[in-house]
């Protein structure tokens, strides 16, 4: 290349980089130019050792001025297009705008330069080009020249141009021209397709300061760089051009401190205010006192919200507090349970509830190092499913403070609170903490909520004649948006007293949110070094496809940097080869290049760069295999490099389904701080304190917003730590992922806020069979009638207002159903006189009723994953030898899906290979106890291998119509016509083969089939007729219609019915798809569509709603249909949020509206809504039932071995 076409390829770059932006914020403004720095950010950068100007930026905009392209005005710093001659004043041209040095023909400028059409800016870029032809040099720089030099040369009669010194200088400024005309013609990329990324100018800071934080955290400090390379001026591309877009930041906080009244610090021993080290003194105390020794300068200071809830709590109100992660929430209820705990004269004792068992660890062991080195006689322990049965009692006899979650409440402490350990505990229950309370949600928030009623309800029956027993709760969490709605429905508070703190008065740097765009791989599986696709391909990249050669040549496609076609670094494709046959048109060669590389493999690669930079990360992936995926690759990449290999030690995976031993090894060495980065599933989103993290990455996007919130708060917590964090998301390739990356602000859309889910009568009938095993139900009369006492508590509810609405249908039905028993027993009323009243039990032919209820749809069947090679194990297959050779823990819904005979399963950074597994039975549910207590662990063992594939398994959902109990007929039809329906379906998922994939480029190697038994149960369904008929042929896109139509329908089922989008799914086909059907995700039926049917007008109006006035992805112009997170991206999909078309939904909602407007249904939606008649506790449900294809001749078969592939 020569120097003339340097400088051609500079300008003509400058301008294309310019142009787009130039055009778009004229146009917004409604302004002939706009202020120089808003296009700060496209200006070229890096120039100055070219042109040798201070001020490189404004040498582009000086000289595209003056060649007559654009107008720079130097006077007051504004840019914009050169102004049609009738518009120039006389003021104008006496302005400080730079003097135009070329005359372009007026045919060639046409209807002007000006504007911010296509057609004015295919104008500017011809005369761009006409003038370069006329004068290739800088003419911006010859000006400044002439005007330095005129006296000179005037004196010594020389010609300007022809000066040795003009043409040394000319010689030297071209010659550094060509690396950089490269560097900026492989950056240019489509700008107009980024646009969105720098529209608001009024946050260009914020985006600075946000891609600045982000470059420190991939690449270290500055320091630690200079220290490294050597060279404080070397500089390394972090990332592509446009591949990270910001998506918003949250700003930074200071911190507002708070301080306790007197009264309420006269109820802190000195030994628990010892114990935190906080300075716990009043304002009053704080200004006399706070200067009178070093060490109180030294000691902590509450934060306003922590002495608000503190307050609030030692003083036995309800307390609810919602604020940020990190903000110290933990203390707000530690305090005051070991205040309580302290001072009491009956030794009050406190329960302390989480999610997870991993969150209970990581709190106990932080509590029991604290409790150690105290003088406090307090004692802590966990009871959940990890803890051993013979050790369970001494911890409740022992222990003041007692760890655990619902589950363990459920199972194990109220059906045994008979027990003097457990009696003695409870009856002395002073507080209830719930921690990561916003987990309570829909149907499982409603158990929950069931068993702390059933838990007051035994802590009175527990405690006896004993009154001074009230139990104050107190809920915590960081993404609540309705906390005192969510606190009420949660806890069995009545209308009582409560405290909500939601203003955060923690401090906290700023957090950056982004949306990353992994790179375009060419046919080699190298990197385009390009976010975007290629439009087309070059004469010579055509040539090497296209030519005629031997049939057993190879054709490889050489792309990629410059830089690698000069190491010759290509790795052969045998994907195309030359034949005679081969005629492929440019799009389809264009093709072969749209392959973007794996979000998995991209979030590897992100990770490994920051574990290089020293930057503590976390990376959140959805399921076991994709964090198993990015787990290898990260060590793979680590490995590869020698100054990094020593950093494989500080990365550890973690998931659900590792065995405890493995689960609380991990948990030690992310409290102590011994790693630099963690892969997990959401299991690490709850409240477990790492601390000292400094960046998130999320493989896709998490699910909603409060879920991207949870956990991109993980980073950026612990003691003083306010510098910036980063949370990036990156993207797969789907169209949806695509959509949140070109329209970065729509991450963070709040999408629908519906109210906390209420409990329903379906939900209410388990709970009550439980509650009457634990103590006898007493109607309109509160259980201390029961207790013998003299004079009746008047403080404590009745079971009917305790336990809620729906209390009397469910003890009828129960009845009915001779599964409660009725008994007149004897009993003090609240005027003191001894009647008789009647009270409800179990029937005695119910056993462990709380084994008829799974609070989360624990599954009965689990698989674990064996080791064959395990030392215990030595190979053999007839059943588990050992624990210690278990990997993982699979459940019975997803095991096909994961581990089947011949998958290739991954586990902490190995390969392992299914060769057997034992068959499941028959039938799971009918006689079969579930639960904590009751489940069957069935093996599959592995083997470990080396292969150079994955596996991939290939399945079909299916959902039929068992029996319909109710439907919808058309009022004006003559004939009858059926528009909607409700009633019993199967749903069937089966895995009916497998894919085997390349290790190296991910492609398709070849297929086998299975012969596996479909998973299925029983639910209750709804459905539309989506009149296939007659709009599949009108309406475009019709099947992707109909299933946005589905996931619309399913976010907006909160608002209508107490509920959440988790208790209820779709169907999520895209071929012939002829109802849009919603069904209940637990087996049995939850009654949530039962309900839903009645209301299925209203829901189906709010749906069409949705899709048309979604504010964040609704353009009439935007190619795009496919939804975001705030709208159809919020419903989980089978197809990946693939198959969606929100425009063809709304023509589809709006045509079935009206169909169920004139229906049956919508003449009815007046009348009363029929009971849904509960089955959960007629028989178990909230399993899978699994009708398996196996001979029951063997009670322990096995699949049949595979041979190796």
């Amino acid at each position: 290349m020569t120097s003339t076409e340097d400088t051609a390829a500079i300008l003509e770059s400058a301008l294309q980089r310019i142009d787009p932006f130039l055009r778009f914020l004229t146009k917004a403004t409604c302004k002939v130019a706009v202020p120089l720095k808003s296009l700060e950010s496209v200006l070229p950068k890096n120039i100055n050792t070219i042109e040798g100007d201070t001020d490189n930026k404004l040498s582009f905009l000086a000289e595209l001025s003056m060649r007559g392209v654009l107008k720079y005005n130097t006077n007051d710093d504004t840019v914009g297009f050169p102004l049609p001659p009738s518009a120039v004043s006389e003021e104008d041209n006496n302005s400080s705008s730079l003097p135009i040095s070329f005359q372009p023909p007026s045919k060639m400028i046409g209807k002007g330069l000006h504007g911010s059409s296509d057609a004015a800016a295919k104008r500017r870029m011809r005369v761009l080009k006409w003038t370069l032809k006329q004068n290739n040099a800088w003419v911006s720089r010859q000006s400044q020249e002439m005007v330095d030099g005129n006296a000179d040369t005037k004196e010594k009669g020389m010609d300007i141009d022809s000066t040795p010194q003009k043409k040394a200088a000319t010689t030297e400024m071209k010659e550094p021209l060509k690396p950089a005309a490269q560097k900026y013609a492989e950056e240019d990329r489509t700008t107009t397709e980024c646009m969105d990324f720098n529209t608001e100018d009024e946050n260009c800071e914020e985006r600075k300061l946000a891609y600045q934080s982000l470059a420190d955290l991939l690449s270290g400090s500055k320091k630690d760089a200079k220290s490294k390379n050597g060279k404080s001026g070397e500089s390394t591309r972090i990332w592509l051009p446009y591949q990270p877009a910001h998506a918003g930041s949250h700003p930074s906080r200071p911190a507002r401190y708070g301080s306790l009244t007197k009264s309420t610090l006269a109820k802190i021993p000195d030994s628990v205010s010892q114990l935190f080290g906080f300075d716990l003194s009043s304002n009053e105390d704080t200004a006399t006192d706070i200067a009178s020794t070093p060490e109180t300068t030294k000691r902590k200071r509450l934060f306003q919200h922590q002495a608000d809830a503190i307050e609030a709590a030692l003083n036995d109100i309800h307390t609810c507090l919602c604020t940020g992660t990190g903000s110290g929430k933990s203390l707000c209820f530690l305090l005051p349970v070991l205040a309580k705990a302290v001072t009491s004269a009956d030794d009050a004792t406190a329960i302390l509830v989480f999610p997870t068992k991993a969150l209970a660890q990581d709190q106990v062991s932080k509590l029991q190092t604290m409790l150690s080195n105290s003088n406090c006689n307090v004692r802590a322990g966990v009871i959940d499913g990890d803890t051993p049965h013979q050790q369970r009692d001494a911890i409740a006899t022992e222990c003041q403070i007692l760890l655990t979650n619902p589950d363990t409440l459920h199972a194990a402490i109220l059906p045994g609170w008979k027990r003097p350990s457990y009696k003695s505990f409870l009856s002395r229950l002073r507080t209830v903490a719930v921690d990561e309370s916003h987990i309570y949600d829909g149907v499982f928030g409603a158990h929950v909520s069931l068993v702390l009623r059933r838990l007051k309800r035994v802590c009175r029956a527990a405690s006896e004649n004993e009154k001074n027993n009230t139990i104050s709760f107190i809920a915590c969490s960081a993404t609540l948006t309705r906390p005192e709605d969510h606190f009420r429905m949660l806890c069995p508070l009545g209308n009582e007293e409560v405290c909500i703190v939601t203003e955060d008065g923690s401090p906290c740097g700023a957090k950056h949110f982004f949306v990353w765009n992994p790179p375009i791989l060419d046919v080699n599986g190298n990197s385009t070094d390009s976010v975007f696709p290629p439009k087309n391909l070059s004469a010579e990249q055509i040539e090497q496809i296209t030519a005629v050669g031997d049939d057993d040549d190879e054709c490889v496609i050489k792309v990629g940097t410059k830089k690698r076609r000069k190491k010759g670094q290509y790795q052969y494709s045998k994907a195309l080869c030359k034949s005679e046959n081969n005629n492929l048109s440019t799009t389809q060669l264009s093709n072969l290049f749209i392959r973007r590389r794996h979000a998995a493999d991209e979030t590897a690669f992100i990770l490994a760069k920051a574990i290089r930079a020293q930057t503590r990360t976390i990376a959140f992936a959805g399921t076991r295999c994709l964090v198993e995926w990015i787990y290898e690759k990260t060590l793979s990449i680590l490995k590869s490099d020698p100054a990094t290999a020593d950093l494989v030690d500080q990365v550890e995976s973690y998931r659900g389904g590792y065995t405890a031993e493995t689960r609380r090894s991990i948990e030690r060495k992310l409290f102590r701080k011994e790693l630099l980065a963690v892969v997990g599933t959401n299991a690490l989103e709850l409240g477990v304190d790492i601390g000292g993290v400094d960046l998130t990455l999320h493989c896709g996007y998490p699910g909603s917003k409060n879920s991207l919130l949870q956990q991109s708060g993980r980073a950026g917590r612990g003691k003083g730590h306010l510098k910036p964090s980063c949370a990036i998301m990156i993207t797969f390739s789907a169209a949806s992922d695509q959509f949140v990356w070109r329209k970065p602000n729509s991450l963070l859309s709040t999408g629908i806020d519906a109210p906390p889910a209420s409990i329903s009568e379906t939900v209410m009938s388990g709970h009550i069979l439980c509650a009457a095993e634990e103590f006898p139900l007493t109607g309109r009369l509160p259980l201390t009638c029961l207790l013998n006492e003299s004079i009746q508590d008047e403080t404590f509810t009745s079971d009917e207002i305790l336990m809620g609405e729906g209390y009397h249908y469910a003890v009828n039905f129960l009845s009915q159903k001779c599964l409660l028993s009725r008994k007149k027993v004897k009993a003090v009323q609240t005027s003191g006189k001894v009647e008789t009243i009647l009270v409800y039990n179990t029937h005695p032919v119910v056993k462990s009723p709380w084994k008829r209820v799974s609070l989360r749809s624990i599954e009965p069947v689990n698989y674990s994953i064996v080791d064959l090679n395990h030392p215990m194990q030595s190979n053999r297959t007839d059943k588990i030898h050992d624990k210690s050779a278990v990997l993982d823990v699979i459940p019975y819904s997803r095991v096909f899906y994961h581990a089947f005979p011949g998958a290739i399963i991954k586990h902490r950074g190995r390969a392992f290979r299914i060769e057997a597994m034992e068959s499941p039975p028959a039938f799971v549910g009918s006689g079969q106890s579930f639960g904590p207590s009751g489940s069957t662990d069935l093996a599959a063992f592995a083997k470990p291998t080396n292969v150079q594939h994955t596996t991939q398994a290939l399945s079909i959902n299916e959902i039929t119509v068992v029996k319909q109990t109710r439907h919808a007929e058309l009022n004006d039809s003559k004939a009858q016509q059926s528009v909607a329906g409700s009633g019993l379906v199967t749903v069937k998922r089966s895995v009916h083969g497998y894919k085997i994939l390349s290790h190296v480029n991910r492609k398709e190697i070849s297929r086998s089939t299975l012969q596996l038994p479909p998973m299925e149960y029983d639910t209750y369904a709804i459905w539309i007729d989506a009149d296939a008929a007659r709009l599949n042929e009108v309406v475009s896109n019709f099947n992707e219609g109909v299933h946005a139509l589905n996931h619309a329908m399913v976010a907006v089922a909160p608002l209508i019915l107490p509920c959440s989008s988790s208790d209820i799914d779709c169907d999520h086909s895209t071929y012939e798809c002829t109802r849009v059907l919603l069904f209940d995700v637990r087996a049995g039926g939850s009654g949530i569509c039962k309900q839903l049917y009645n209301r299925f007008v209203e829901c189906l109006e709010s749906a069409v709603e949705l899709l048309q006035d979604c504010t964040t992805c609704y353009s009439e112009t935007s190619r795009y249909s496919g939804g975001c997170p705030a709208c159809l991206q919020s419903v989980r999909c089978d197809n990946f949020h693939e198959g969606l078309s929100r425009k063809s939904g709304v023509i589809i909602g709006a045509h079935l509206l009206k169909r169920l407007q004139r229906s049956t249904l919508g003449r009815n939606l007046n009348e009363s809504t029929e009971r849904y008649e509960l089955q959960s506790s007629v028989k178990p449900k909230n399993v899978l039932i699994g009708r398996v294809s196996f001979s029951p001749q063997r009670k322990r078969s096995r699949f049949a071995d595979v041979d190796d592939i």
